[in-house]
């Protein structure tokens, strides 16, 4: 979901409705540079909330930082990259734009969900009745998201937490887990 605002029930309500269906929402954190814990929906504990990173400094220096837009906190579950991401665009079918924000970060997680079921979703031999019978197991909203925070790389990001005292103590909450694509592993 690429879209992030004030605290809303209606959001949230909605996100947990479809995760209580089966279905993991993943979310962009937003780009308020501020705590996620205090916008819809990535307030909503269910909701799967992605943070954005750079992958360069202004000197073009390869790093990995959460990017100074990026919404922090303890309601950030992951961050992928975010920054000058190249993606189609309107006025053509070749056209296209590089953009930055967590809605170019959420996609990168939302498409790891999709490998991960790709791969979770083998069929299993399960014997039935002295035979065999195959079975599909399509993992759990929880099942995923435990999935994709496991293969994450953790302490990867400078999350840069600056500001007065207590903006640090909120964003120094915030997980230190970078999106890690080996699911093949």
């Amino acid at each position: 979901m690429s879209i992030n605002g004030p605290p809303s029930s209606a959001m949230n309500d909605a996100v947990r409705a479809a995760y209580e269906a089966g279905v993991l929402v993943i979310v962009a954190a937003g780009n308020h540079k501020t705590n996620a814990c205090d916008k819809s929906p990535s307030q909503e504990s269910v909701a799967f909330t992605v943070g954005a990173t750079v992958v360069e400094d202004a000197e073009g220096v390869q790093t990995d930082e959460r990017a100074d837009f990026s919404n922090w906190g303890a309601c950030v579950d992951l961050f992928a990259p975010g920054d000058l991401v190249q993606s189609d665009w309107i006025g053509s079918n070749t056209a296209a734009r590089s953009m930055s924000g967590t809605s170019m970060a959420a996609p990168h997680v939302a498409g790891m969900t999709a490998l991960y079921l790709r791969y979770a979703h083998q069929p299993t031999y399960i014997p039935t009745n002295h035979t065999n019978s195959q079975q599909t197991h399509t993992p759990s909203p929880k099942q995923q998201a435990t999935a994709l925070l496991e293969k994450a790389q953790t302490g990867k990001i400078d999350i840069n937490c600056e500001g007065p005292e207590w903006l640090k103590i909120q964003c120094e909450q915030t997980p230190n887990k970078m999106m890690h694509s080996l699911f093949c592993t």
